[in-house]
């Protein structure tokens, strides 16, 4: 199983070996840094729910574009959706995870198959989670402060 790649925003690239069909979207929201790849399986043939355990393999084939160098900012809201981008720091850093959180919440809402509502970051092998989820639509951001403080210091 291949993707092709989405090389500008809004783009959208996909593979259908045999039955099989993933897409790869970059959604991005403006400047700022919002922005981050929705890599979607349109059957059930693809379950994203364990791609923590080996994100880094799965991001290098189906979104290479992803810097994966300062760790993964990543979400799995249903099986069949897994969204990532790079970590920054900043706005830029902010701004993709205010637009990831909320998406995440919502399509864990509305899709099938949930998995986690809720934004974390995989680095060195390690899983913090970035976001939480109190009640539908509201999203907190309590870890993001000391894990951008910890990283880019």
């Amino acid at each position: 199983m291949t993707a092709g790649r989405a090389v500008a925003a809004g783009a959208t690239a996909s593979s259908t070996p045999g039955a099989v069909t993933i897409t790869v979207d970059r959604i991005a929201d403006g400047d700022g840094g919002a922005y981050f790849w929705a890599i979607r399986s349109v059957s059930d043939a693809v379950d994203f729910s364990t791609a923590g355990e080996s994100l880094p393999d799965v991001l290098h084939r189906f979104a290479p574009e992803i810097d994966q160098s300062q760790g993964i900012l990543f979400a799995v809201p249903h099986r069949g959706l897994l969204m990532a981008r790079d970590v920054t720091s900043g706005d830029h850093l902010y701004n993709g995870i205010g637009m990831m959180g909320p998406y995440a919440a919502r399509a864990h809402d509305r899709y099938p198959h949930p998995v986690s509502p809720e934004v974390s970051v995989w680095l060195d092998g390690e899983v913090t989670r970035v976001t939480s989820v109190a009640a539908p639509g509201a999203v907190s951001y309590t870890h993001l402060r000391a894990h951008e403080t910890s990283l880019h210091l």
